[in-house]
């Protein structure tokens, strides 16, 4: 390489540094041209030719008034410096793998204080598993998860190369410092290195090279404190400028040649777009009216590039501003090295006047986004929460929780100066609702993290930006490998502005947790406010207040009690966990506004914390997506006050509210209603719309869920089967006390000879009855029958009257109705009713079965009280009709019906689909809005069959129940001691 001529004679001066500077760069620019850029294949050239031009700008840069004062040190210094600045982009796997191994043992540069390489390679991999889709998209051209690069350069990807090049690309200027000292990473002994440069001048040649990746006065404070300007007969401030402006100077459309893009496609949009501004650059130049003014005529293509363009020269002016003004501190006070200058001051483009550019291109040259108006955001309050006053507090009170959580997390994190200590910590949450006399007023206090300036600014009075999602945050309270320590229900960004469904004013006090006391912040906004002031005021605690002001009577809705469950929209009891503790206090109207006075509510009731031991009748499944889950069936449903699914102890849905819901019932042949489900969600998985009342899509641990559920419905099953068949007039009274409490007390069981069995197609097909006897309710049983024709199952009427008795009649004949019963679709040589005489005399009127199916029905026995009835070609009764009819008391109105089954082979059990085969006997429907039904595979028969096997009867035989039930017992064990322990309560 060919120095530039006053470079040249400044070093010519000096044999030592210019034999010292020449073996270098010989090395040096071996290693750049010989070698690709393995984790920057996409970036502009960064190779010899760079190296030159940067060169040949720095020299250029410098004025002429100021060449008197430099040295040939001062040359050997620029030159080795922009050799040095860019190098790690060259760097090899070898190289990259050297200085991130965990038994790496290179040296930190005295004077700076940062982590050891391995530490920060694992926290840029804890941050680059939370990049978000833009993110992954922009640095590796998809939106896969990244993984852990190997430390094998055989075994890494493209996308590994991506991504280990945007972590060098972050700390190259503090590698370029270290390989002036220490050589290039590697695995040789025998580095390349700056070759027979002076000691001392090494050092200032890696520190100015750095100083382009950090802010001057940072780079100059590591000098000794009395030779900042010149030390070494080195002047280090001046060239830091020389370089940095020099370095950004290049951007002409050489370094980027529109050939290469001919021959070779971009697959990193970060690349493309760097490429595409620099290709844009038509021409630099100085020869201006203006001597002081660097001219750049560029033709951007489209407004991208345009604005890219325009932030680049917008960076460059600010660049030469900082270093005028740097090199005025320095040396303007000195004689002679005053004149320590740059040949330019300003930039000038054709892009200044965006007008006038406009007039040369097709597109408006504009930076045009979408901006939310106070208007509109108004707007959108309304038909996200309806008039729910709730909302708000339910709002506020979850960021007040969130950030207790923080701070917790923060003080075992961190050890900040300070009075708080984690062990003596007491997170703490107060709700105060104040009537007063014209107005009232909403208080929600905390003792938690607080907040800073900027997260007030950028974060909370802005719609739609949550901290909680920001990288501040997640460096803060995530793992290294990503996983949240902390449960953060906020993360929509809507807190604040629901709080305006109750009042147009808002004020908050707030002071972080890392500001001294005399840095808390306070201020009052309304929606619409045109500039909001925040003031810096003295707050001697840590934490967060909000208070809103509410119109006159708005308290009172809180109090008030409604006609309707779904009419009670001003619910403020959300929160469910005992820690942190949400208190909530009441000021009626008319009343002083004194906190201390103020009536206290206590919550109806808690659900156990995450990761604790859970109270009976409480159960845990786990999923890798979430920190833990908890269900429950209560022995009695809530009350319309109380919440039926948390997340993070937040109530989503009530009983009666419209909420989460599990496809509907989580098993239709089962008639299993959805449990109490409370999740503990630290990663926001949990797919809650917007509003949070619904699930935008299933949940990942339905069928985790479904498992558990059935585990424990066997296990209760095991413990509730009474000793005696359900057809016993006696054995009939228990059916209440075996009605499972997550069941909806409906077409869920039926007896067999020698045990109970489940309202299951599966089970059906294995006990394959030839016959089967229907009842609407077991309770109307009145009549023995024979032990051999014990197959009965019972639809457990849900609603009196002939309401139910009617369409319960047309199916005990036809078959039809009733399609979600598990019957529906069963094939059946004959069918035979018996009913009352009364009864049959509506039939026949009302027209329940229709006229030309009764017309087919033979009569086959009737007396005063009774009719027996039945289709064609029905096989003999298996029981005397007379005699059951004789047994029952004719004032209690009493139907059964008989149905004589085709074999198991020929019959239909899945209504829309033949389940004939065996393949499909673990398939079962479900019914979805809308009457659709689907078949999908069976979650419960696989539990069932892993559980207590192929048999499909609980016996009602104690012993033999224990015995041949001996090994699914041990394997339910906790649950089998749980619905033990609460019959033997219910049997009291």
């Amino acid at each position: 390489m060919k120095l530039p001529t006053r470079l040249a004679d400044l070093l010519a001066s000096n044999a030592e540094l210019l034999g010292a500077v020449n073996l270098t760069l010989h090395d040096f620019l071996i290693w750049f041209g010989d070698r690709n850029m393995v984790f920057f294949p996409e970036y502009t050239d960064h190779g010899p030719k760079h190296i030159e031009e940067v060169i040949v700008t720095a020299e250029a840069l410098i004025k002429d008034e100021s060449w008197r004062h430099l040295t040939p040190e001062d040359a050997a210094v620029l030159v080795l410096s922009v050799v040095l600045h860019d190098c790690a982009m060259h760097l090899s796997e070898d190289g990259f793998v050297e200085i991130v191994s965990p038994a790496s043992s290179r040296q930190i540069v005295p004077g700076f204080s940062e982590k050891p390489w391995p530490e920060l390679w694992a926290d840029f991999l804890a941050e680059a598993s939370r990049f978000d889709a833009r993110k992954l998209k922009a640095l590796l051209g998809d939106t896969e998860p990244i993984r852990r690069p190997p430390l094998d350069a055989q075994e890494m990807t493209r996308r590994d190369h991506l991504l280990i090049g945007e972590f060098l690309r972050r700390h190259h200027p503090r590698l370029a410092h270290e390989i002036a000292l220490w050589g290039v990473p590697g695995p040789s002994e025998e580095k390349i290195r700056l070759v027979r440069v002076p000691h001392g001048l090494d050092n200032l040649s890696g520190l100015v090279a750095r100083s382009h990746g950090l802010n001057l006065r940072e780079g100059v404070n590591t000098l000794p404190r009395n030779h900042r300007r010149e030390y070494l007969k080195v002047h280090t401030p001046f060239l830091m400028t020389i370089l940095r402006v020099a370095d950004y100077i290049q951007i002409h459309s050489e370094r980027a040649p529109t050939q290469v893009l001919k021959v070779r496609s971009l697959k990193s949009p970060v690349s493309q777009g760097e490429w595409r501004a620099h290709d844009a650059i038509e021409d630099i130049n100085s020869t201006h009216d203006d001597p002081e003014a660097l001219v750049i005529t560029a033709r951007p293509k489209d407004v991208k590039d345009f604005l890219k363009l325009e932030g680049l020269l917008s960076g460059l002016q600010r660049e030469l501003d900082d270093s005028w003004a740097f090199l005025g501190e320095i040396y303007g006070l000195l004689p002679g090295l005053k004149d320590l200058g740059l040949t330019i001051r300003r930039v000038r483009s054709n892009l200044d006047d965006r007008q006038e550019f406009a007039k040369t291109v097709s597109y408006y040259p504009d930076r045009i986004l979408f901006e939310a108006d106070p208007e509109i955001l108004k707007l959108l309050i309304e038909p996200l929460y309806g008039d729910n006053g709730g909302i708000a507090i339910r709002e506020l009170v979850q960021n007040a929780v969130d950030a207790c959580l923080e701070l917790r997390d923060y003080l075992r994190s961190t050890s900040p100066q300070g009075t708080h200590d984690v062990n003596s910590y007491k997170a703490e949450v107060t709700v105060h609702l104040d009537g007063g006399k014209d107005e009232g007023w909403l208080t929600v206090r905390d003792n938690g993290t607080g907040m800073t300036s900027d997260v007030v600014k950028n974060y909370f009075l802005k719609a739609g930006a949550s901290f909680r999602r920001s990288d501040a945050w997640k460096r803060q309270h995530e793992t290294v490998d990503g996983k949240p320590r902390v449960l953060r229900s906020g993360r929509f960004g809507i807190g604040i502005l629901a709080a305006f469904l109750l009042g147009d004013q808002v004020e908050v006090t707030t002071r972080h947790v890392s500001n001294p006391p005399d840095h808390g912040i306070q201020f009052s906004a309304s929606i619409d406010e045109e500039a909001i002031e925040l003031q810096r005021v003295n707050l001697p605690h840590v934490g967060t207040t909000v208070r809103v002001r509410l119109p006159k009577g708005t308290v009172a809705k809180f109090k008030r009690k409604h006609s309707s469950p779904w009419e009670d929209k001003w619910d403020w009891d959300w929160y469910f966990l005992e820690d942190p503790a949400v208190k909530r206090t009441l000021t009626p109207e008319h009343q002083s506004n004194d906190v201390m006075s103020a009536e206290v509510l206590e919550h109806e009731h808690f659900i156990p914390s995450p990761h604790t031991k859970l109270p009976t009748g409480w159960h845990r499944i786990s999923h890798e997506d979430f920190d833990d889950i908890h269900w429950h069936f209560p022995e009695k449903r809530y009350n319309r006050r109380e919440a039926v699914f948390f997340c993070n102890g937040i109530k989503i849905a009530g009983e009666y509210e419209r909420g989460p819901d599990i496809k509907r019932k989580l098993n239709w042949q089962l008639s299993i209603q959805q449990p109490v489900l409370s999740i503990f969600d630290g990663a926001g998985k949990l797919p809650l719309n917007l509003a949070r009342f619904d699930l935008t899509r299933e949940l990942a641990f339905e069928r985790e869920l479904l498992e558990d559920i059935y585990r424990d419905l066997i296990s209760y099953l095991i413990v509730r089967t009474p000793t005696r068949p359900l057809y016993d007039p006696k054995t009939a009274q228990l059916h209440g006390s075996i009605s499972y409490p997550g069941n909806y007390g409906h077409n869920w069981f039926w007896s067999t000879p020698g045990g109970l069995s489940l309202a299951h197609k599966w089970f059906l097909r294995r006990l394959s009855p030839p016959n089967l006897y229907l009842v609407p309710e077991l309770m109307a049983l009145q009549f023995h029958l024979p032990k051999r024709h014990a197959y009965i199952a019972s639809f457990d009427r849900t609603s009196s009257g002939f309401g139910y008795y009617d369409p319960w009649v047309r199916f005990a004949l036809t078959g039809t109705g009733f399609q979600s019963h598990w019957l529906a679709g069963l094939k059946a040589k004959g069918r035979r009713l018996l009913v009352s005489a009364d009864y049959e005399d509506r039939i026949k009127k009302k027209k329940v079965i229709p006229k030309t199916f009764f017309a087919t029905m033979i009569e086959e026995w009737r007396d005063d009280n009774w009719v027996l009835l039945s289709t064609k070609n029905c096989p003999p009764p298996n029981v005397s009709f007379q005699r059951l009819a004789g047994q029952a008391k004719p004032d209690v109105f009493t139907m059964l019906a008989e149905w004589y089954l085709e074999p198991s082979e020929k019959n239909v059990v899945d209504g829309d689909n033949d389940v004939g085969d065996l393949e499909y006997e673990d398939r079962e429907d479900f019914y979805l809005p809308g009457g659709k039904v689907e078949s999908r595979d069976s979650v419960f028969v696989p539990v069932w069959r892993n559980i207590i096997g192929e048999s499909a009867i609980i016996p009602f035989d104690i012993k033999k129940r224990n015995t041949s039930l001996a090994e699914a017992i041990r394997k339910l064990e906790p649950y089998i001691t749980f619905h033990r322990t609460i019959s033997q309560k219910s049997t009291r």
